[in-house]
């Protein structure tokens, strides 16, 4: 996410500093892949680091984000990717995610479309609306912890000069930081829980480590 974050905003400001005080939009999307390498938007960690992303740009340059959730890992459509889909939409809002790809009726990780998975996502997304008007209050507000990074200057030099963040130091000392990091925000929603009767990928991950029904 760092290196996404340097890179787009290297690209921001040779945009300010040829047409100064032109409108941008933080594109930069991080994404997570499963152990085959493949792109997995199956996964809560997809919708965790897009959410941490939109929000690290909006505290450093206020301009807009794009970022990418809301769909599924899964090909084909089933109640499982309707429901995925819906838990990282519901995330992304609540941390104030403006979606600009809402990815609506997508399946694979956005390689294939359905129509039918199209229709089944409005009418979740709907109800979602419906929800989220009765406490607008909880939109875009839940804290998300950022834990400090001294060496994150450093980091994004080392990846520059070795060409490859898998090879940097800095990664490898890091390695378990993402999963201490979702355990922080995990233990949060434990604690207090924004518009409960929404699911999200935080509460479901909550209730699966409760036993709950998510």
């Amino acid at each position: 996410m760092t290196q996404t974050h340097a890179q787009v905003l290297f690209m921001m400001i040779i945009a300010q500093t040829v047409n100064p005080g032109i409108v941008c939009v933080h594109c930069g999307i991080p994404s997570v892949t499963d152990t085959g390498g493949n792109l997995s938007y199956s996964s809560p960690h997809q919708t965790i680091i897009n959410a941490a992303m939109a929000r690290v740009n909006t505290w450093i340059t206020g301009f807009p984000s794009a970022q990418t959730g809301g769909s599924t890992s899964l090909p084909e459509v089933t109640p499982e990717a309707v429901f995925e889909s819906e838990l990282s939409r519901n995330s992304l809002r609540k941390y104030g995610v403006h979606m600009v790809r809402h990815a609506m009726g997508a399946l694979g990780n956005l390689t294939f479309f359905s129509m039918e998975k199209f229709q089944a996502d409005c009418e979740r997304e709907r109800y979602s609306r419906k929800i989220f008007a009765t406490c607008p209050e909880n939109m875009g507000v839940i804290p998300l912890y950022f834990p400090g990074d001294d060496r994150a200057i450093e980091g994004i030099r080392e990846i520059a000069e070795k060409g490859n963040p898998k090879l940097a130091e800095h990664t490898l000392i890091n390695v378990d930081s993402f999963r201490q990091w979702e355990k922080s925000i995990t233990d949060a929603a434990q604690k207090k829980s924004y518009c409960p009767q929404l699911n999200d990928t935080v509460i479901d991950t909550v209730g699966s480590a409760t036993g709950g029904n998510g």
